[in-house]
């Protein structure tokens, strides 16, 4: 047999037995599945900072990506409800130390955590990182609080915490929206303070209406008139008048 004839042969044999050994690893290991150790201890800046090398942006960006692929582990996702919402809070707190005017991680808190089926204790981490985040002097940072006191009231049911919040968010000294500071009077109203809530709609109009766009007021009055007022308290009311 020729030289090169045997370096085939040997070659055709060690590729054979090398598929032969990768069938029998599979066969044994197929029913391994990797297993998610939950959401890792926070680091602290300066080490996540040093692995961007120094860059905070970069490495605002690491955590991110982190937040957003924690669950996915060996092409299985876990299930938001075994998440470590604790730790989950550090790591939005680390966020927030390296780049506080970025939207891309309290949108992950808002839309991706914050979709959470159960509410219970868990949602209460995503709810306290967006209002404190929501207080940020930044431009538009109030609509995360708004999205707390959402989640206060339509997920958790806690009507008292999302009026505590949104009485909050109406107080901000920044670029609220007018909705966004009309929040306590619809939170009052769910809550079935009528009165509560016509006086905080009255007040905000007496303050507000030579502020913003006709529409907004129309829709302020349309609300006490509507919502607030019973029928009988509206036909009496100056505001309700027809003109």
């Amino acid at each position: 047999m020729k030289a090169q004839d045997k370096t085939l042969y040997y070659l055709y044999g060690f590729f054979v037995l090398a598929m032969m050994a990768n069938i029998v690893f599979w066969a044994g290991a197929k029913k391994n599945l990797p297993v998610w150790g939950n959401v890792p201890p926070v680091p602290s800046k300066a080490s996540v900072s040093s692995a961007a090398l120094g860059d905070d942006e970069i490495a605002y960006r690491i955590v991110g990506y982190f937040l957003q692929n924690a669950g996915n582990v060996g092409g299985r996702y876990e299930a938001l409800k075994d998440y470590d919402y604790a730790e989950l809070r550090k790591w939005f707190a680390l966020s927030e130390q390296l780049d506080a005017e970025s939207n891309y991680v309290p949108f992950l808190a808002a839309y991706y955590y914050g979709a959470l089926e159960d509410p219970a204790q868990k949602l209460d981490y995503v709810i306290s990182y967006l209002a404190e985040h929501g207080q940020l002097p930044y431009p538009q940072k109030w609509r995360w609080l708004a999205h707390a006191v959402y989640l206060s009231k339509y997920k958790q049911n806690d009507a008292p915490k999302a009026l505590e919040l949104a009485k909050i968010l109406a107080d901000l000294k920044t670029d609220v929206a007018p909705w966004g500071r009309q929040m306590v009077a619809f939170v009052q109203l769910d809550m079935g303070n009528r009165e509560a809530a016509y006086e905080f709609m009255a007040r905000l109009l007496a303050t507000e209406k030579d502020k913003v766009h006709p529409n907004e007021v129309n829709e302020m009055v349309r609300f006490i008139c509507t919502r607030a007022l019973e029928p009988a308290q509206a036909l009496k009311n100056p505001l309700c008048q027809k003109k």
